[in-house]
């Protein structure tokens, strides 16, 4: 699915997006975290993630900056 207008939010020990008033957990490793921060530079984004709602876990797959560059994240 496409999430528009969110961003990353660290919440205790994991990292979930959020539009301001939701938070989605996500399943994130360092070097995805790397690589969103350093193509949206902390602003928001559009993010294309994978829901797995048997297991209650949200994969990132792609950012969409405000340039409108799309970065894959796997």
């Amino acid at each position: 699915m496409a999430l528009a207008q969110v961003n990353l939010w660290r919440d205790g020990e994991t990292w979930a997006l959020s539009d301001g008033a939701t938070m989605l957990p996500l399943e994130l490793t360092e070097t995805q975290l790397r690589c969103v921060l350093a193509h949206t530079a902390g602003a928001d984004f559009m993010a294309f993630v994978l829901r797995d709602f048997e297991f209650g876990e949200t994969r990132l797959l792609a950012v969409q900056n405000g340039s409108g560059s799309l970065n894959i994240v796997l």
